[in-house]
Formats: C-alpha cells, sequence, structure tokens
C-alpha cells in the first residue's frame, strides 16, 4: 500500500491542497473518507465502518479514481488526543513507563536470577535479657503463639528456651490435615464439616441478585461487561437454597458457556458441595509471610507478583535445614490441596500458560510448592522480559493514525507491569474449564489491569 494521503485546509473552508497538515483539527482519515464519500455524517459512523470506509477511499485513490466533486468538505474537527500531537504524547508516556519498569526488574536480575532464595539472617546483637515473666514456659509459649510468623523466626534466635518453644509451636501448625485429608479440585464434601461457612447476609444477597443475573444474560445486558465472581465458599454453602443454585447453573452455562466436554463449571448438588476454588481454603500464614505480602487472592485463583529493586523474592530467616524440618514441612493450605496448577500469566493475549501441575497425594508442603516457583522464576522473568520488550515494538513503531482510537491505544496491553505466577486448584489432569479459569478472561477486562500497571508510580510497585 502506498503512503498514506495527506491533505490540508483551514477549518472554514473546503479541501483544496493536497497536502495534510499535522497541526490541523483534521484526521487524515476522516479527509480521506469525504474525499470520495462527501455525504457520510462521520460521528454516526461506528469504528468498523469508518475502517472500512477508509480503506475504500483508499482503494479509490491508488486507482486514480476522481473525486465526486472538488473541493469536498471539511471533516468535523478531532479532539486533540485523537491527533498526532495527542497521539505522540501518549505514545511518549507509555514508552517511558514501560523503560522505567524494566529497568526496575532489569536491576534485580542482575544481582539475582532467582525468585526463591533461602538467605539466612545472621543472629543481631542484642543487649539485656527477656523479662523474668517470659522465663515461664506456659507464659512464653502462649505469647509466641500470638505473634506473627516474622516475630516468631526472630524469636528463634533469642535463646535457647525460645527457639525450642518456637519449633515446637511450628510443628503443631498446619502439619495435621484440617478439617480433611488431602483433597483434589471438584471432590465432593461432608456438608456437615461447617468449613469457612458464608456469612448470611452474602447468601441472602445472592438469592436476591441470582434471578438479576439469568435476566441479564438472556436479555444480553450482561455481555461487553466483566462478569461478578461468586466465590465457591458461596455458591458450594448448604444454606444456598436449591432454586437458587439452580438459578445460578443457568447462569453460568449462558454467561461461561459452561458445559463443554463433560465439564460443567458449577456442578450439581446430587453429592453434595465440592472443592471448586481458593475461597474455601485457609493459605498457610508462614508461606504467605515469607513472599512479603505478594501472594493476592482474586476470583478464586493466587497470584504471586515479583519484587521489583529487591535480591530476594523470598528470604527466610532460619538455617535452610530448620526451614526444611518446621516451615517447610507444613502443609501449603487447609485442607491439603492434592494438585495445583502453576501458570504464567497474561500470555497469547488473554490466556494462561502452564508451567508445571505440583502434585503430592498425601496434600502439597510449603517446600515443594517454593521448589516449583524457584524452579520456575528465570523462565516466569525471561518470558516477561521478551514480552515487555514487544509490547515496546508494538507501541513505538506504528503510525500515529494506529492509536487514533482509544480501543487501539489499550489493545496491545497483554503484559503484566510484573513478572507474574498465577496457581489454580485443579485436579491432576487438569480441569480446563473450570470457573476459576473462566474467570481469568471474564471477570476483568486484564488490557485496563495490565495498562493501569504499567502506569503505576515505581516507588510503590
Amino acid at each position: 500500500m502506498s503512503d498514506l494521503p495527506t491533505y490540508t485546509a483551514p477549518q472554514d473552508k473546503a479541501i483544496t491542497l493536497d497536502r495534510y497538515d499535522p497541526t490541523s483539527p483534521y484526521h487524515p482519515h476522516d479527509v480521506q473518507i469525504l474525499k470520495f464519500f462527501p455525504d457520510e455524517d462521520l460521528p454516526s459512523l461506528s469504528g468498523s465502518q469508518h475502517k472500512g470506509l477508509y480503506h475504500l477511499a483508499v482503494e479509490f485513490e491508488q486507482m486514480d479514481s476522481p473525486p465526486p466533486a472538488v473541493p469536498w468538505p471539511s471533516p468535523p474537527p478531532r479532539p486533540r488526543d485523537e491527533l498526532e500531537a495527542g497521539v505522540e504524547d501518549w505514545r511518549k508516556s507509555a514508552l517511558e513507563a514501560i523503560d522505567a519498569r524494566v529497568a526496575l526488574f532489569d536491576h534485580r536480575q542482575r544481582t539475582s536470577n532467582r525468585c526463591l532464595q533461602i538467605a539466612p539472617l545472621t543472629k543481631s546483637g542484642c543487649t539485656g535479657l527477656p523479662h523474668s515473666a517470659l522465663l515461664i514456659p506456659e507464659l512464653l509459649e502462649y505469647i509466641l503463639r500470638l505473634a506473627t510468623p516474622s516475630a516468631q523466626c526472630a524469636a528463634w534466635y533469642v535463646s535457647r528456651s525460645w527457639r525450642l518453644t518456637t519449633e515446637y509451636i511450628w510443628m503443631q501448625q498446619y502439619h495435621n490435615p484440617q478439617p480433611c485429608e488431602a483433597i483434589e479440585f471438584g471432590q465432593s464434601y461432608d456438608p456437615s464439616l461447617h468449613w469457612l461457612p458464608a456469612a448470611k447476609e452474602d447468601i441472602i444477597e445472592l438469592e436476591q441478585s441470582a434471578p438479576l443475573l439469568l435476566q441479564q444474560s438472556v436479555t444480553s445486558e450482561g455481555w461487553g461487561k466483566p462478569a461478578p465472581f461468586i466465590p465457591a465458599r458461596l455458591t458450594q454453602d448448604p444454606s444456598v437454597p436449591v432454586h437458587t443454585y439452580a438459578t445460578l447453573q443457568a447462569w453460568y452455562d449462558r454467561r461461561f458457556h459452561g458445559a463443554h466436554n463433560g465439564v460443567v463449571l458449577l456442578p450439581s448438588r446430587a453429592d453434595g458441595p465440592r472443592w471448586l476454588d481458593f475461597s474455601q481454603f485457609c493459605f498457610n500464614p508462614y508461606f504467605l509471610d515469607l513472599l512479603h505480602g505478594r501472594v493476592v487472592f482474586k476470583h478464586g485463583r493466587c497470584e504471586i507478583n515479583f519484587q521489583p529493586g529487591s535480591r530476594n523474592v523470598f528470604a527466610c530467616p532460619l538455617p535452610a535445614n530448620v526451614f526444611e524440618s518446621t516451615i517447610g514441612s507444613m502443609y501449603l493450605t487447609q485442607p491439603p490441596c492434592k494438585t495445583l496448577g502453576l501458570y504464567l500469566t497474561y500470555q497469547d493475549g488473554e490466556h494462561l500458560h502452564l508451567l508445571e501441575r505440583v502434585h503430592s497425594v498425601d496434600g502439597i508442603r510449603v517446600q515443594e510448592f517454593l521448589t516449583a516457583l524457584q524452579h520456575h522464576s528465570a523462565e516466569a522473568y525471561r518470558t516477561w522480559r521478551n514480552r515487555a520488550a514487544k509490547l515496546k515494538q508494538a507501541i513505538a513503531q506504528p503510525h500515529w493514525t494506529s492509536f487514533s482510537y482509544g480501543y487501539w491505544r489499550r489493545k496491545f496491553w497483554t503484559v503484566p507491569g510484573c513478572p507474574r505466577f498465577a496457581i489454580f486448584l485443579e485436579d491432576v489432569d487438569g480441569a480446563e474449564h473450570t470457573m476459576t479459569k473462566s474467570a481469568f478472561c471474564w471477570c476483568e477486562y486484564l488490557r485496563d489491569v495490565c495498562q493501569k500497571e504499567w502506569y503505576e508510580d515505581i516507588a510503590t510497585a
């Protein structure tokens, strides 16, 4: 295709010249359309109609077809952000944001290319002695049980008695499966467990909103909007009425194309409630503390972000052998999970890339899961870095008219603002159409999420 045709004219006169002026209030595509279709009402055209007319007008130009009339009318002026100067301002800010965040993580990779690293802290010098009351074993144990995981790790260094007490507490934490033995995705459970029951007000609200959700799916009112996510802790609660559950099943089938290859997003209640997503589980607080708050739970899944500007994403203030025999041997969740799917996020548009299914018949332990994260951390960073480079290239190279509309500016943001793992509850073979996987694309605008992350203040990253 030849170069884009260019024209210019004062705003109050018809187009008569043969060169486009970047400082004019007109868009060259609008000018080209009106050259061959002077009666078109440009503001009333949809994006696809505008694009189709423009390409047709370019074909007429290439065939040397004469315009219907000369001079042809001037198009309506466009706002600045849709013209060359505004688009270039946006392009500059986008490229600066990408460079800033990539540089932040490149710095971390120069110091360590590992996502997880056990880095024991040396015993800090201390002055004075613990209060005499803490010499009472029962009182010391009671206080340490109330302490945070970080405080307990620090207490391990205080004295031999504190060390023994801390290890005694750890050996009682998350080493026994609660409230049942290890489970797998989709497995039914006894309703009498009363494990993490949903709040009564949430159940009442669900009863009221379920018919509205189904109505929206029938009338197409909900299409084009992020779908609400209803956690399994709520849908699987035995207190949810049967008719409400049936309504939710119908809504899921319509909204998420539920039944597919024999897999149903919201299974029948004939066999009782089932384990479906992480809202039904308690994650080990020691594991969460080791990741320094970078574990995020959303839409039934778990996400783990890499940490910028730091040597370690995971730093354990304990000797490796002590960690492995205490915190490392704890279950990752309660109840313990047999299989977790470890994925890279935002791969190939809005899909997920499987790295590994971490599996243990007896339930996954903290050490097993951390080892899997560590094993795939270099690949996760490398993939994110390569995709960030492609994102920059996709924004830097196209002609400015490619970004005239807001849609075209956001379509490239399919890369998160940091390297990230996504974790899903799965069976050993991998359930391809679970609710949580469907929610990855349907329950939020991922491009908007990614774009926001790239523009976040680096200081808060």
